[in-house]
Order: C-alpha cells, then sequence, then structure tokens
C-alpha cells in the first residue's frame, strides 16, 4: 500500500514548502498538482520569477521520496517573463490570476516547462511522465495539454493542475476554471484513473468530485496559513 501526500498551490509560500519537506519521509510519494510560483498578498518577499525557480529547483533536488510535480499557469514561462517581479496583490481572493497577471492560453510546450523537467534527482518526475510505483501507475499533464489523453489511459493516478470542467472541484463563485478537454477524456472513458489530482482553484465549491470510477480532488489553498491544504491518500493495487 502507497502513502500519498498532494499538496497544490505552493506559490512561493516559504512555509508551504518546510512543511512538506518536514513532512516527506512519512510518505512513499509526493504529489504536486501545479503552481509552484508566483505570489500571494500575504507575502513580503519580492523575489524576480528567476529566484523563485532556483528556490523551486533547490527544494526538489534535496527531496528524497518520489515526486511527481505538473506545471501549473504560473509555472509556464517564457524567457523574457523570467527576469520580471510580479506581485499578485489580491491573489487568493479568486482563482488565481488577476487583471495584472496575463495568462498565456497557448498549448504548453516541452520547453517553456523546461526549468520543470531539468533535475540531477531522479525522484522528480514532472510533465509528461508515466512511472509505476509499487505496481501503482501515476501520469504527469502539463497544464493547458493539447496532446493524446490516451497516452495516460493505463494511469491509476493523474496529476494535472486544473480539475475536470463541469466539477465542483472546478467552480468557484459560479465561474468554472476546469479543464474541458480532462472532463471529456474522463467521461467519454478514453482514460478511467482511479483518482485525478488536482489544484488551480484555491476555493472549490467541493474539494472532491467523481466522473464514472474517478475521484478527483482538489484541495484547495489558503496562503493566512503554514501548512498546505492538502490531501493523503492510502492507495492499494488491488489487481497487484
Amino acid at each position: 500500500m502507497l502513502k500519498i501526500l498532494h499538496v497544490t498551490d505552493l506559490h512561493s509560500h516559504k512555509p508551504f514548502y518546510k512543511w512538506v519537506a518536514e513532512q516527506s519521509n512519512q510518505y512513499d510519494v509526493i504529489c504536486i498538482s501545479g503552481d509552484l510560483i508566483g505570489y500571494t498578498k500575504h507575502q513580503i518577499d519580492d523575489d524576480t520569477v528567476f529566484e523563485q525557480q532556483q528556490f523551486v529547483i533547490q527544494w526538489l533536488e534535496a527531496m528524497i521520496k518520489p515526486v511527481f510535480v505538473c506545471s501549473g499557469n504560473h509555472d509556464v514561462i517564457n524567457s523574457e517573463e523570467s527576469d520580471l517581479n510580479f506581485n499578485l496583490d489580491d491573489f487568493d481572493s479568486g482563482i488565481d490570476d488577476t487583471d495584472n497577471w496575463e495568462v498565456n492560453e497557448e498549448p504548453v510546450s516541452a520547453e517553456r516547462c523546461m526549468w520543470l523537467n531539468n533535475f540531477n534527482n531522479k525522484n522528480i518526475y514532472a510533465d509528461n511522465s508515466i512511472i509505476t510505483i509499487e505496481g501503482v501507475t501515476f501520469g504527469v499533464v502539463p497544464y493547458n495539454y493539447s496532446g493524446d489523453m490516451s497516452q495516460f489511459k493505463q494511469c491509476d493516478i493523474l496529476v494535472h493542475h486544473e480539475p475536470p470542467a463541469k466539477t465542483n472541484t472546478a467552480i468557484q463563485n459560479g465561474s468554472d476554471w476546469g479543464s474541458e478537454e480532462l472532463y471529456q477524456a474522463l467521461k467519454t472513458h478514453v482514460i478511467s484513473p482511479r483518482f485525478v489530482l488536482s489544484g488551480h482553484v484555491h476555493h472549490p465549491n467541493n474539494k472532491i468530485s467523481t466522473i464514472n470510477r474517478t475521484t478527483i480532488y482538489n484541495p484547495g489553498a489558503d496562503f493566512s496559513q503554514n501548512i498546505p491544504k492538502h490531501k493523503v491518500l492510502l492507495y492499494e493495487n488491488i489487481f497487484g
């Protein structure tokens, strides 16, 4: 049986990283569903995007347990953006985008998230990884993925920043921030994982939803706290 810790939307909130590192030895696998960089109104740091990246890279390099981490919309940056400061003043009052941050909704290329796919630590599995641990197959789907979802058909657990659309895990204040592509893939049985581990929506209507046989989790985010909202899964491969 695997003991899995799921966290999401850490957004450079340093206490969250400290807590995950301290807790990591209690788990077999860590899953992080995107948005590792970006600021909240509770933070006073003024690191550039590049400095945030370097902090996250060093933090991940130090992890001992397997970590599955997908890109989120704030992790997908180009070379020009990497030298900019940004501070999302009312970041956690809504979803995770404000008027002073333009989200690039183009399909994600491998190059634009290369910083999340270039680790010396072989325990880090980022975008497009499909890895089996103790009979349980994990898949990591990039943000705004435009590829063939069927490549993740064999996965028991999917890590993806956006929850599927039309679910309470994707809806906040009446707006649906979910992935239509993921919803369609689940609804039409293109993929049928037992779990989807997601984030993106900080205050979802519900932390749990289901589509067919798949359970979707979105713990949400609260940056006034030092411990991230999280989900613990005990996963037994009943077919192994």
